[in-house]
């Protein structure tokens, strides 16, 4: 392998970095990391190997197999060097002082002196994990499969200064923040400086959103694969924790001898243009035919923002003709801001015995008021409360009782999900529970962090504070219900009318649509093959099933022939 990096051209390719800047990490690891030849393996070799598995997210069967080394030994060897890069954090993950004024905000007026005490941004992102069963609700956030939330400091020239990793999924990312501020190796703000972070975190002297043009991870996540694939990872929860931050220490090395200008740029483009990584979908030539279907589907957004304020329109003109009043309406978007700007205060010390201060509330009908354009009042915050409080205690009061480790949300239908013993068990006890099979659950996670301590230790007389509705009122929402059910049901009957003719649309392109393999066709062409065992042949199956453009090239070649290709493919 080190003839073919050395002679090939294609070291770029197979190990992420050039030659040279190979050369003198393998000396700054053996140096400085402890890193040590073996009988049968040099520090080259092995550093190579490493570089060749994070850079393509092989599994450790398939480079046991293409090294024809055993299992046990490409998996001590990984380990050994994992440690060595690790052990170099001090040197490349560097807080910054705020001594000076960064060149990238120095060198331009539109940044200079407005941001002047900004020494970096901080965001978040989300890595799949393997984790036992048992544990899993609580990595399962809103990705739908085990992740943890890892948050991260980084400069304007990309270089990261500050990684935390270890969170759940499940876990917001204002408490992550709050942990980062606090624990014993905190994040340091020096005194009149801050950082710009993501809307979605708390606002602060020290922290000023929203800002959403962070590129370290897009950069991070395209130089090694292994921590953006989305299957199940080959190792354990904490090693993928400790190769997330062994990928940042290599990426601020890479950024010093090695400087990737066209990467940078590509990333770059990506953020502009609010695209997808290209590596995780299937090209896609799109033509005119594909503008009209495009056209078509912004169209049907259109005509369901049109229908929605057709009808509100006309329901407030009727109330105002017969002298009635309509009610204030909140909706999924500002129930999912109010949720989180309740998380926030309460994370900020802003609760206090299960109830938010005076300011709080202040602060927060000038935050909602400001993001929507409505004029909110402190009572329509409060009143809304309770009604989410009471949302939360029809289905938390049938659950109580049972461990909430037992069932999980998904983010993607907003159904709580369990084992079929443990829907019988629940329903045979509170029979009631049936419905919440397949009842959706909007904010269950916020829900969960914000009332399940209150709603635990609530009494029955404390539970009968709220409201029972009068006659009349009921007879109000009744009338509230039969606009809203006229309302959808007349945005999806243009929803319907729009489709069809998108699908006529879908049915002339498909026509011109490079061959995409399903993932039982991938499988039966490699048992065609016949050129790996059983467990061999998973690695190659999730190798092509991620990348259809290389399965097409596989399958396009001659029969004899598709061997060769396969490992000239896997190794580059």
């Amino acid at each position: 392998m080190l003839h073919e990096l050395a002679t090939g051209g294609k070291c770029r390719q197979i190990i992420r970095m050039s030659e040279n800047a190979f050369m003198i990490l393998c000396q700054k690891l053996e140096s400085d990391g402890g890193l040590r030849s073996t009988q049968r393996m040099t520090i080259e070799e092995q550093v190579a190997r490493f570089l060749h598995i994070i850079g393509n997210d092989f599994r450790n069967r398939f480079v046991s197999w293409f090294y024809y080394q055993s299992g046990s030994a490409t998996s001590v060897h990984f380990h050994r060097v994992l440690n060595a890069i690790i052990s170099l954090e001090d040197q490349y993950l560097i807080q910054p002082t705020g001594d000076t004024v960064q060149k990238q905000i120095q060198e331009k007026r539109r940044f200079y002196p407005f941001f002047k005490d900004c020494i970096g941004a901080i965001d978040g992102t989300h890595i799949r994990v393997k984790v036992p069963s048992k544990d899993a609700p609580r990595y399962r956030g809103r990705k739908g499969y085990p992740t943890i939330n890892v948050l991260a400091a980084c400069t304007f020239d990309l270089k990261f200064t500050y990684v935390l990793s270890g969170w759940e999924g499940t876990t917001s990312d204002s408490r992550v923040l709050k942990d980062t501020l606090t624990r014993e190796d905190k994040l340091n703000t020096p005194d009149g400086k801050f950082y710009l972070v993501d809307g979605g975190l708390p606002l602060k002297s020290t922290l000023i959103a929203p800002y959403r043009g962070v590129r370290a991870f897009g950069v991070l996540k395209r130089r090694f694969p292994i921590i953006r694939s989305t299957t199940e990872p080959f190792y354990s929860y904490e090693t993928q924790s400790q190769i997330f931050l062994a990928c940042c220490i290599l990426h601020n090395y890479l950024l010093e001898v090695d400087y990737d200008r066209e990467l940078e740029d590509e990333v770059a483009q990506e953020v502009l243009n609010a695209t997808q990584d290209v590596e995780d979908h299937a090209p896609n030539a799109m033509d005119d035919r594909g503008e009209q279907i495009r056209e078509s589907i912004i169209l049907l957004g259109l005509w369901k923002l049109t229908v929605i304020q057709f009808l509100y329109e006309n329901k407030l003109a009727m109330s105002k003709k017969d002298g009635t009043s309509t009610r204030f309406h909140w909706t999924t978007p500002m129930d999912t801001a109010f949720l989180q700007a309740m998380i926030t205060k309460k994370d900020n010390g802003n609760r206090i015995d299960g109830t938010f201060t005076p300011q709080a509330y202040t602060n927060m009908v000038e935050e909602l008021g400001k993001a929507f354009g409505m004029d909110l009042t402190k009572d329509h915050l409060k009143n809304r409360l309770k009604t989410l409080k009471d949302h939360f205690s029809k289905f938390y009061d049938v659950l109580k009782g049972n461990s909430m480790n037992d069932f999980s949300w998904d983010p993607s239908t907003k159904l709580l999900g369990a084992e079929e013993e443990v829907w019988e068990k629940l329903i045979k006890k509170s029979p009631e529970a049936a419905k919440w099979r397949d009842k959706p659950i909007l904010h269950y996670h916020e829900m969960l962090e914000l009332f399940a301590k209150d709603r635990a230790t609530e009494t029955p007389d404390s539970q009968a504070k709220y409201p029972s509705f009068s006659k009349s009122k009921k007879r109000k929402l009744e009338k509230d219900d039969e606009f809203t059910t006229t309302l959808m049901s007349s945005i999806n009957n243009v929803a319907d009318a729009i489709g069809k003719s998108t699908k006529d649309l879908c049915k002339v392109m498909e026509g011109s649509r490079a061959c995409v393999y399903s993932e039982e066709e991938i499988y039966k062409e490699l048992e065609i093959m016949g050129i790996v065992s059983e467990e061999e042949i998973f690695d190659v199956y999730l190798f092509l099933v991620e990348r259809p453009e290389k399965a097409r090239a596989l399958f396009g070649c001659p029969l004899n022939k598709r061997v060769n290709m396969l490992r000239r493919m896997m190794g580059a």
